[in-house]
């Protein structure tokens, strides 16, 4: 599963003309906000030029510790960084900043998932529809002095 967001994380940031290499990828053992928020510090500590302009974070608990990291580095978001996650859970519309988030079909991956657990003989992989669900977490990104971001 977060081998296939990274895939479409990295097809999409293709498709914008974003090198890979200016999109880095940093590793979060747990979903858990906490160390979501220390391992985006030192990203975030880093000079202006040289900082992420934005986080896509493998769910909304993760983007939700990048945001505090963000906040405690006294970066404003979106103005500075944009922050995006996964799955759009009800505590992204419930912070002082709505999450910007990819949408699943929570009851259908329910009921699709109990047809396979049910019938595995007839069970494939599927591919379930997703949504960009823009809220205030995100926007364009800042002005680096004319820089652009690399393109690929």
């Amino acid at each position: 599963m977060a081998a296939a967001r990274l895939n479409g994380y990295r097809t999409a940031l293709a498709a914008a003309g974003v090198a890979a290499k200016a999109a880095p990828v940093v590793e979060c053992a747990l979903n858990d906000e906490r160390q979501a928020r220390d391992l985006t510090a030192p990203l975030l500590r880093r000079a202006a030029a040289d900082r992420p302009s934005a986080i896509l974070a493998m769910s909304d608990r993760l983007a939700l510790g990048a945001v505090a990291a963000a906040r405690e580095a006294g970066l404003a978001v979106p103005d500075d960084l944009s922050v995006t996650g996964f799955d759009d859970v009800a505590g992204g519309t419930l912070t002082e900043l709505p999450l910007t988030t990819i949408r699943q079909p929570h009851a259908e991956k329910g009921r699709t998932a109990v047809r396979m657990l049910t019938a595995p003989v007839l069970a494939a992989a599927r591919v379930l529809a997703t949504e960009l669900v823009v809220r205030a977490s995100s926007g364009r990104p800042p002005d680096f002095g004319g820089r652009e971001a690399p393109r690929a």
